[in-house]
């Protein structure tokens, strides 16, 4: 075959096989459904896609968080027991120098009334001091009233004047004595004046 020839051939060859492919692809046109309406693309699909965050990929291990730590203070650590403050020693209140008893002191008290006869009384005296002690009481009364008579005590009268003796009295005793005597009508049996061992005696009495 020249080269003429075979050039000839080859370009027939060619048309062929476009026709063949123009027709196959007619046939599939044809035969091919016709294409839906077009697709809607939804909004939300068509915003862009969300930042890349930094969340590890689903299936890893979330990397620790680091977060500042509070120290906390060891159970272990021993704790210093607090200093008390140590208590003073009570002071013991110094004992006061106990103020001695005089040797003997004596206070008498005294009760008089008028009677029918004339006048009646009785005295108490009492020892507080340490010692024994011997005492001598004096009433005075008005004009007009004598003391004429004592039972439990000595008794040496001048007038309206009684004065009256006693033994010795120890500590914290008691003596008592009782008197007699006349009084003019008009005449107050109340004394005027009492006193034991120089000290004032209380009491009273009646007219």
């Amino acid at each position: 075959m020249s080269f003429l020839a075979r050039h000839r051939y080859v370009l027939v060859v060619a048309l062929v096989m476009a026709s063949i492919g123009v027709s196959g692809l007619v046939v599939r046109l044809t035969r091919e459904p016709p294409l839906g309406p077009p697709l809607m693309i939804s909004p939300a699909l068509s915003s862009p896609p969300p930042a890349l965050s930094d969340a590890p990929p689903i299936g890893a291990a979330a990397p620790p968080s680091v977060l500042p730590k509070t120290p906390v203070a060891s159970k272990s650590a021993s704790k210093s027991p607090s200093a008390k403050p140590s208590k003073s020693p009570s002071k013991t209140p110094s004992a006061k120098p106990a103020t001695p008893k005089p040797a003997s002191s004596i206070y008498a008290r005294y009760s008089v009334q008028r009677t029918r006869q004339g006048v009646r009384g009785g005295a108490m005296v009492t020892n507080t001091g340490e010692g024994a002690g011997s005492w001598t009481m004096t009433l005075t009364f008005e004009s007009g009233v004598s003391i004429t008579q004592a039972s439990g005590a000595t008794l040496s009268s001048s007038g309206s004047v009684a004065v009256f003796h006693g033994s010795s009295l120890g500590a914290d005793k008691t003596a008592m004595f009782s008197f007699g005597g006349d009084a003019r009508n008009g005449a107050s049996v109340r004394p005027v004046s009492c006193s034991i061992n120089g000290r004032s005696c209380s009491g009273g009495g009646r007219r």
